[in-house]
C-alpha cells in the first residue's frame, strides 16, 4: 500500500505537465544528436578503412 501512495503522489500534475514534456523532448534530442554523432563517425570511419584499403591495393600492384 505504501508504494502506491507514493507512485501516485509522484504523478505529474497539470502545473508540472509543461517541464515534464520539455524534459522529454530534451532527451529526445540528445538521443537523436548522440545516433547522429555515432553515425557520422561510423561512416567517417568505414570511409577513411576503405580509402586506406584502395591506396594499400594500389601500392600492392605497382
Amino acid at each position: 500500500m505504501e508504494h502506491h501512495t507514493v507512485s501516485s503522489t509522484s504523478l505529474p500534475l497539470p502545473g508540472n505537465l509543461s517541464p515534464s514534456s520539455r524534459n522529454r523532448s530534451t532527451n529526445w534530442a540528445i538521443v537523436f544528436g548522440l545516433i547522429s554523432i555515432i553515425t557520422s563517425l561510423g561512416t567517417g570511419i568505414g570511409m577513411r578503412a576503405k580509402a586506406l584499403n584502395t591506396w594499400v591495393a594500389k601500392i600492392n600492384a605497382s
